[in-house]
C-alpha cells in the first residue's frame, strides 16, 4: 500500500490474491478511491488469470464469475450500471457464457440467466 493506505501497482505485481485483499480493491473501487494505474494493474492481474486458466483447463471449466455460479443478482446489478451503449456486448458475451457453462451450472440456471440477458428491463 502507498503512505495514504490506498493499493499500489506494487501489490498486485504478486499474482493470485486472497479474497480479503479483493474484496478491500472493489470496496476502494466503489468508493472512487482507486487510482487509474491501479485498476488497470489489476484488470491486467485478472485478465492474466484467465488466460492462466485456459492455458490450462478446457473453457467449460475455466469459467469464472457470476454467470457461472448462477448469480443472477449481480448480473442484474451489472446490467443496471452499465450504459446503454454496453449493454449490447455484455449481454451477448454473457448469453455465450451462460451456453458454455450450461453442463456446470444446469439447464434450470443457464434458461433463468438467458432470459434475464435477453430481456431490454
Amino acid at each position: 500500500r502507498d503512505p495514504s493506505g490506498s493499493l499500489s501497482v506494487r501489490d498486485l505485481s504478486t499474482g493470485l490474491h486472497s479474497e480479503a485483499q479483493i474484496a478491500a480493491w472493489v470496496a476502494e473501487l466503489a468508493e472512487g478511491r482507486l487510482p487509474e494505474a491501479v485498476a488497470a494493474a489489476l484488470v491486467h492481474s485478472l485478465m492474466q488469470q484467465n488466460l492462466n486458466q485456459l492455458a490450462n483447463l478446457p473453457p467449460q471449466q475455466a469459467l469464472t464469475g457470476p454467470i457461472v455460479r448462477g448469480d443472477a443478482a449481480t448480473v442484474a446489478a451489472h446490467l443496471k450500471v452499465l450504459s446503454a451503449s454496453e449493454q449490447p456486448l455484455y449481454r451477448v458475451l454473457g448469453m455465450e457464457t451462460a451456453r458454455l457453462a450450461q453442463t456446470r451450472v444446469g439447464l434450470a440456471d443457464t434458461q433463468t440467466m438467458l432470459d434475464l440477458l435477453s430481456s431490454k428491463e
